[in-house]
């Protein structure tokens, strides 16, 4: 569900990390994602933040860290 909406994005080209925790009753989710790293860094940030939002809408997450990794 969480590599789904990430991989729904696109740019993003692979995931490597996806850890979720509980803060409390809420899920905070960290995900690794790969994005071609001849992007400009905008554009990187961009990608990043879609992957953001998207996690962030499903049902029951609370808040989503992204890492963008360029290869």
């Amino acid at each position: 569900m969480i590599k789904e909406a990430a991989l729904n994005v696109s740019g993003v080209k692979n995931i490597n990390t996806v850890r979720a925790h509980f803060v409390g009753s809420f899920i905070h989710v960290e995900i690794h994602i790969e994005v071609d790293k001849l992007l400009p860094t905008l554009d990187s940030h961009a990608i990043g933040k879609q992957v953001e939002r998207g996690v962030e809408s499903l049902k029951a997450i609370e808040k989503a860290f992204v890492h963008i990794d360029p290869v």
